[in-house]
Parts: structure tokens; sequence; C-alpha cells
């Protein structure tokens, strides 16, 4: 049966033959540590440091007793006390050597990680152990039964120690229910952060404002923790929008879902979806959800999200209503919107009199389409109109700019930047064919949209007009080709002529 005094003599401190076996082990366990360290890098030196310090402790107070043997000092108090220290630390040395050999370099061989505090509850325990051997079996038994005898020191103890081990024991419960794990978003309570490590004592969470926060492991285990990160790191997210009572639902979650497809951050499986979830006394309010692919990034996506809400909602002419209060216009007011609806018209005439496609309206015909003309608002990096998709209306540029990207394949390349005074989308607009290449808003744009009803009233007015429109557009096809020089005349006449029949048919004209 094993004795205190058998693990005495092994390190005791007495003995010739303790001491020099003292000094091989820790000799041999610094060399062994220094050609280790030779290859390791800088973390794992870091965390190789400990077992570094013990082992060259070791060493040398092996070594200072191997010199006081021949002076006489083998059974002084001083040697005594230099051996119980020399075998604290050749033991500890040995132990964190252990330690971190099977619990951290083999596992992580294999992808795996150990707790740290499991490694924390060993070297404890070791040390224990290690501390009482060296002291011996007679102190082992003094220490043992003062323990056991002293009904006051157990009461000081366990009250002293009872919110340390109830500490301890919840991060081994937390451990060995494997709820959670370095690197998972929780929240408990109010407190929210990724989990840095489960210490003995306390759990280490990094806030998203980069801020550390320890909450008692006794805590973690009594109250309710949400895991963001599991089973999958992927969450739902909630938005709250308003709308006025006369834009329709169907139209408005038809707005909503759709500005969101392509927004950074945003999952196209499960797709963004809408509904109304409370009529208010001045809105609608509707509920929007998304799926995110990445907790930590949910308020820079949320933020986005709601952007481009609002850019859609601006371009569809949704009003985000105030609160409802009932005013008394006086006339002053109602002249001063007068003004400013004739000046926003003598702006859309300027424009399009600025255009060579509508060169030879008359004047009565740019006011009609004037009036059937809208504005819409770009966010920056949004797709205006995208290559094949069908469309029957035509964008000015007001403000910004716009790139046009043409795709083939897998491969695509930029054609042209558009600017203030430009336009694209008429041949949709004119023919209905589909978009022939996508047009990027470079940062936020402003366009007058010229869609199918408008033109239809300015050619049901003036049917001649689709054959000069024609004319424009065969040239604006052909200077974008280049193929001008190689078409006779015979061939423009068939090319126009086809193209007036084309816009004829689409408005549904007379012949």
């Amino acid at each position: 049966m094993w004795q205190w005094k058998e693990f005495s003599f092994a390190f005791g401190a007495k003995t010739t033959t303790s001491a020099v076996l003292a000094l091989a082990a820790g000799t041999a366990l610094l060399v062994v540590l220094l050609v280790v360290r030779m290859r390791q890098d800088e973390e794992e030196r870091r965390r190789s440091l400990a077992q570094l310090v013990f082992a060259v402790l070791a060493t040398s107070l092996s070594l200072v007793r191997v010199i006081m043997l021949p002076l006489g000092f083998g059974d002084r108090f001083v040697h005594r006390t230099l051996g119980v220290v020399d075998t604290v630390c050749l033991g500890l040395a040995i132990t964190l050597t252990l330690i971190h050999l099977f619990l951290d370099v083999i596992p992580s061989r294999f992808h795996k990680r150990v707790p740290p505090i499991i490694a924390e509850v060993v070297a404890m325990v070791a040390l224990v152990i290690i501390v009482l051997g060296a002291l011996g079996d007679s102190v082992a038994k003094n220490v043992s039964s003062l323990v056991a005898t002293s009904a006051v020191l157990t009461a000081v103890l366990g009250l002293a120690l009872q919110s340390t081990l109830s500490n301890l024991f919840a991060g081994l419960a937390l451990q060995m229910d494997r709820a959670f794990s370095s690197g998972d978003w929780i929240q408990v309570g109010s407190r929210e952060g990724r989990i840095m490590e489960v210490r003995w004592r306390s759990t280490a969470l990094r806030t998203k404002d980069g801020d550390l926060v320890l909450l008692p492991n006794s805590k973690m285990v009594n109250e309710e923790v949400h895991n963001f990160s599991r089973p999958l790191e992927r969450r739902r997210v909630w938005l709250k929008v308003s709308f006025h009572y006369r834009h329709p639902p169907n139209e408005v979650k038809a707005i909503i879902t759709d500005c969101l497809r392509g927004v950074p951050g945003v999952m196209s499986d499960p797709a963004p979806d809408c509904f109304p979830r409370e009529f208010g006394e001045s809105a609608i309010t509707y509920a929007v959800r998304l799926w995110v692919d990445k907790f930590e990034r949910t308020s820079e996506i949320e933020g986005e999200a709601l952007t481009r809400i609002w850019y859609a909602a601006k371009r569809a002419n949704l009003e985000i209503p105030f609160p409802t209060r009932t005013l008394l216009m006086s006339s002053d007011d109602g002249s001063k919107r007068d003004l400013e609806a004739k000046a926003e018209r003598a702006r859309r005439i300027e424009v399009l009199s600025r255009m060579d496609l509508f060169e030879s309206l008359q004047p009565n015909d740019k006011e009609l389409l004037a009036d059937g003309m809208r504005h819409a608002t770009f966010a920056a990096g949004q797709a205006i109109i995208e290559q094949g998709a069908p469309g029957a209306s035509m964008y000015i540029v007001t403000k910004g700019q716009v790139r046009v990207s043409l795709a083939r394949g897998n491969a695509s390349r930029d054609l042209a930047t558009l600017g203030v005074g430009d336009f694209f989308g008429e041949m949709s607009m004119l023919t209905g064919e589909p978009r022939a290449a996508t047009c990027w808003a470079v940062g936020d744009v402003d366009c007058y949209v010229v869609d199918h009803d408008a033109m239809g009233r300015v050619l049901s007015a003036s049917p001649n007009i689709a054959d000069e429109l024609a004319v424009v557009l065969l040239d604006r096809q052909t200077e974008v080709k280049k193929e001008a020089a190689d078409l006779s005349r015979e061939m423009r006449q068939e090319a126009r002529v086809g193209l007036v029949t084309r816009i004829r048919n689409f408005f549904d004209l007379k012949s």
C-alpha cells in the first residue's frame, strides 16, 4: 500500500540519493522543456511558461541541496526546508507538463479543445497532494486531524469557501452539460456577449462594444441563458415599420420584401417576409422578418435593412406618417403648394427639352409627358434595372451616377457610367423588350421615371411621334454598336419600319 513515507523518500529532504535524484529529474525535465520550447510559437510558449519556471526553480534548489550535503547541512532545518520547496516545485513542473501535454497539445492535434477549468481543477488537486506529500506523513496526519476535529475551523472554512466552491462546481457542471462553449454568443439576464472562456470561478464574456464582463458560474447555472449560436449561428430579426392607411397592404408587402433582396448579411433562404401587425392611430404597423447569417452583425444588418426600406418607400411614394393632427390651412399655404407644383412641372419640361429622344415632341406633348412622370430615389450599390428582367419604363438621371454593366455567362464588364441628364431603359419603355443591361447606383441616385402609361397618353394624342422616336432609337443603337457606317439605306429603312411596328404594337396604336 502506498504510504506518504514512500512519497517523501522519493522526493525527500534528507538523503543524498533523494537530492541527486531530484537534481537529475529536474535537469532532464528542464532540458526537455527547452528543446520543445524551441519548436513552439509565441502563443504556445506563453502557455508553457509556468512549467518552465517551476522546472528551473526545482533544478536550482536541487543543485543547492547537493552542494550543501558535503558541507554538513544534510540534517539541518534549512536543508529540509529546501527539500520540501524543491519537491513542490518539481512536482508542479511535472504535473503542469503532463496537463499541458494531455489536455492541450494532444487534443489540439485532433482539433479538440479541453475547457481551461478542467486543467485548473486538476492543477489545484495535484498541488494539494504534492504539498501534503512533501510535508510528510506526520504533518499530513496532523493537518487531517486538525481539520476533522475542529468544528469551528470546519465551519469557518465552509462559510468562507461557500461561494468559491459553488462557482467551481457550477463551472464543472456547465462543461459537463455542454450547453455552450467558447465562441458562442449568449445572453444572461441583461448581459449579452461572446464567451471567451469558462474559468474555475467565472465565465468571461466579450460584449459587442468590446467590453469584458465576468459572470459568476453560479449565476450561469441558476439563471436563464439564451444561446444565440446554437443550434445554428443564423438568427431571425424582427423590424417594425409603419405606413399610411391609403397604401394597400399587399402593395406594401411586395415593395418591402423586394427591396430586402441582396442586402449584405440577409439570408435568401429563408427569404425575408412582411405582414401587417397592428392598425395604429395614424398608420398600419408592419412586421418585417429576416434571417441574418452572423449574430454579431445583427445591428449593422438591421440598419442597412431599414435604410433600404426607406429608399424603397420613397421611390414608391409610400408615406411614413407622423401622428395625425387636424390642422386649419390658410389660403396662403394652398398658394405656396401651387407654386411648388408649377416649379416642379417646369423642371420636368426643361429636362425633357434637353433630351434628343424627345426633341421632336411639341410643347403640349412635353407638358403631357411631364405630368405623367414620377420621381424615384435609389440607394448606393442598388440595382436600378437588371439585365433580362421585364420592364416598361425609362429613367432620366437628375442626381448622382449610374454604372451600366453587361453579363456574358459568368463574366461581367462595365459598359459606361451615366451622369445627370443621361437616360436609360428607353427601349424597354417603347417596345417592351427585356432589359439589355444592368444599371447600378454608384452613389445615391435621383431619377425621373417615364413609364408605359405616361408615354402611351402622348402617343395616343400624336401617333406620328412613333416614327420620329424610332429614328432616334435607331441612331442610338447603331452609335453604341458602331455599325452606322455598315448599314445601307435599305437596311436602315427596314430597321426603322420594324422598330416603328414594334412601338405601335406595344402601345396599340392604329397604323
